[in-house]
């Protein structure tokens, strides 16, 4: 089996759990595994190794915790290939596996349950990017509010002061979207979740829509910021169109 991995590298002891998860996926001569250049040199250092791109692989493996997941989502749904987590972090709500079950990746995964997650997809300084859990528009400062008006389609269903909104596809309902106040919904379905940041209005409810949607949130503050997936990703520059992608992500997961 061919996996590409993307590790968590934050720290020394991540660094080695990603050497000796690699050594550990190896030693049943059955899989191969390849990192990113950049991946490599870390893990690896002047013996760097990079046998194949995440396009030929025939599974992901992200290594770390939630946060690990969500990074290697982004190399998932580009390549088309499915996504395993493997938890050495934290928080694995969304991992599959132990670390410590590493040597027994290939009968277990055939135990697993590989379901489709929707995607959503929008456009920030140029590029398109892609979110599993959510995209958020939310106030860059601790103090004051900033007006929030969002659309779905061409009609206006919200517009409130407050600290933001939270656009999460139903994977990322159990997240920043539930600490809201948002609906949790089965990870398998194709919704999309507009969910109020601390608007001063108690009129001001989450709402679900049908994932056929298109949800514009409009630029009314300049002092608003673009999150996806618990990445920074910048001011917003405009108004912010979202919709789900027509990729899919394949995650793995336990059947109970």
């Amino acid at each position: 089996m061919k996996i590409f991995l993307c590790p968590n590298l934050v720290t020394e002891k991540h660094t080695d759990n990603a050497r000796k998860c690699i050594a550990l996926l190896e030693a049943n001569d059955i899989n191969r595994c390849s990192v990113s250049a950049a991946d490599s040199s870390v893990i690896f250092g002047n013996a760097m190794r990079f046998l194949f791109p995440p396009e030929e692989s025939d599974i992901i493996v992200s290594l770390g915790g939630d946060g690990a997941v969500l990074r290697a989502a982004q190399t998932s749904i580009r390549a088309q290939r499915p996504l395993i987590g493997i938890n050495s972090g934290h928080l694995g709500y969304l991992c599959a596996l132990r670390f410590d079950e590493i040597s027994e990746f290939n009968d277990i995964i055939r135990t697993l349950v590989c379901s489709e997650r929707m995607v959503l997809e929008y456009e920030h300084g140029g590029e398109t990017r892609y979110a599993l859990n959510d995209v958020v528009a939310a106030k860059n400062n601790f103090g004051g509010t900033i007006f929030v008006s969002v659309f779905v389609d061409k009609k206006e269903v919200m517009n409130f002061r407050g600290d933001g909104v939270i656009i999460s596809t139903p994977t990322g309902s159990t997240s920043y979207n539930s600490s809201a106040g948002g609906a949790i919904l089965e990870p398998e379905l194709f919704a999309i979740i507009i969910t109020p940041i601390c608007p001063h209005s108690s009129d001001v409810k989450s709402i679900v829509v049908n994932s056929a949607h298109t949800i514009t949130v409009r630029k009314t503050d300049s002092l608003t910021q673009i999150c996806s997936d618990g990445n920074n990703i910048g001011l917003m520059e405009n108004d912010i169109t979202i919709r789900t992608s027509f990729h899919i992500m394949r995650l793995y997961s336990r059947s109970e």
